[in-house]
């Protein structure tokens, strides 16, 4: 039941913060330090989104009742979807390691694993999962902030991609050959 669902989107969340914590801790020496507002400060806000949704009540009760017959197909969707995009997440996190930032710095440039496959493997991630989180909370509250962080992470990216192409001369090739969310 709601329980389950509960414990397990906890577990996930949980899972990939820690994982964040350790690759902080852990990160290289930045080449290119981020600078101003959109390097520094918005990354921060935009990644802060996502905790703010998950703080707001569970609403999909009233959506998708308890004993309406779609109750647990519809769950069991929302929690297949968490659980991929948590996946996903920890994949691309586990192969960034060392080169993870949540401020828009270059530290190393990735290319194997999944970055071999898409540039954002972990932004994609949390498209899907925190979709998933913002179906169990559905109202416009937590749509106006899943819409507000979709938007981040865009913005992000292109920030980070335009980094990157600084730093790293072999990254306008990998921009060429690789999707941005999703494969090519």
């Amino acid at each position: 039941g709601l329980w389950g669902i509960k414990l397990t989107v906890w577990s996930i969340e949980t899972l990939i913060y820690l994982g964040y914590v350790a690759s902080y801790a852990s990160r290289a020496k930045a080449v290119d330090i981020a600078k101003g507002f959109m390097e520094t400060a918005f990354p921060i806000v935009v990644a802060g989104m996502p905790l703010l949704i998950s703080l707001l009540p569970y609403r999909l009760p009233r959506w998708v009742p308890y004993g309406s017959a779609h109750h647990a197909t519809f769950y069991l969707a929302v929690m297949a979807l968490i659980v991929a995009g948590g996946l996903l997440n920890l994949i691309g996190l586990l192969t960034l390691r060392r080169a993870f930032t949540i401020m828009t710095e270059a530290r190393t440039l990735i290319t194997r694993g999944i970055f071999g496959v898409i540039r954002h493997p972990l932004y994609t991630g949390h498209f899907i999962m925190f979709f998933g989180s913002m179906l169990l909370r559905l109202d416009w509250a937590a749509a106006c902030m899943y819409l507000f962080f979709l938007a981040g992470q865009v913005v992000r990216a292109k920030l980070e991609e335009r980094k990157l192409a600084q730093v790293f001369p072999e990254y306008e090739q990998y921009r060429r050959s690789t999707g941005m969310f999703f494969p090519k």
